[in-house]
């Protein structure tokens, strides 16, 4: 791999983390799962212990439904005291910045062609496949996971 290619590969992943800042202008939605995964964070930062409460009978019990990955990592913004709104929007952007990068750097190693992999990884930023990084759940991390495995 030459030395443009490694350029273009960090150009590749400049312009997806814009991307992800630019539609998450207007803050970042969170979907139902998103509440337990952020409770999961403030019982892990505070309470050292991966809890959540049931605001119909107001118990505290052990959270069993949830796996503890995305608290875990939110958790880190909570320690520093960034809002868990931004640093929802910057998990996503590094995620899709990441998958765009890892993926174009194979696609230009395999085929050696910069048009393939570009052309490639336009299917990424497909409607259907970006608005998942509007929302602050786990699948922009899976999804970074599944595909760098």
């Amino acid at each position: 791999m030459g030395k443009w290619h490694k350029i273009l590969t960090i150009m590749v992943s400049v312009v997806s983390f814009i991307t992800i800042l630019f539609i998450n202008g207007s803050g970042i939605s969170f979907e139902g799962d998103a509440q337990a995964y952020v409770q999961g964070a403030y019982y892990l930062t505070h309470d050292n212990s991966y809890l959540t409460h049931d605001y119909y009978t107001g118990s505290t019990t052990v959270q069993k439904h949830f796996p503890p990955g995305l608290s875990l990592i939110l958790s880190i913004g909570i320690l520093f005291d960034i809002p868990i709104e931004i640093f929802g929007i910057f998990l996503n952007a590094c995620s899709f910045s990441l998958l765009n990068a890892i993926m174009f750097y194979f696609l230009l190693s395999q085929f050696n062609k910069v048009s393939i992999a570009l052309l490639t990884i336009l299917w990424l930023y497909h409607p259907q496949f970006i608005i998942v990084y509007r929302w602050l759940s786990s699948e922009p991390v899976f999804i970074l996971f599944v595909f760098s495995g």
